[in-house]
């Protein structure tokens, strides 16, 4: 898969000079995270809590791509955490070199 540039977007890198960050930083994305992540109706009375890794690109534009998930927990809450990591805002790009550069950035969600 390739991006607008010709660069793979598999090659995201992992270790940049600044990474990747949510607009008003760590606390600002948790929040975001806490606020736009909904427990399904349809398990509220299976009680299934637990942790789901994502796996997600930045691309040179600050939009979130590529979401994947690691570590699943339950097909419908591996669902919910996909789709709060694609509608996140915008974020600043990671720079390597003065460029913007994809990331590939994880994330751990708690049910």
């Amino acid at each position: 898969m390739e991006d607008w540039m010709g660069t793979s977007v598999l090659n995201a890198l992992i270790k940049t000079e600044k990474k990747a960050q949510f607009p008003g930083g760590s606390a600002a994305w948790l929040n975001y995270l806490t606020t736009n992540l909904d427990y399904p109706s349809s398990l509220k009375g299976e009680h299934i809590s637990g942790q789901v890794t994502l796996q997600f690109t930045v691309n040179i534009h600050g939009k979130i791509e590529n979401v994947t998930v690691v570590k699943n927990l339950n097909s419908v809450l591996d669902e919910e955490a996909i789709r709060v990591i694609q509608r996140s805002p915008k974020w600043k790009p990671a720079m390597q070199n003065n460029k913007k550069v994809p990331a590939r950035l994880t994330q751990t969600i708690n049910f």
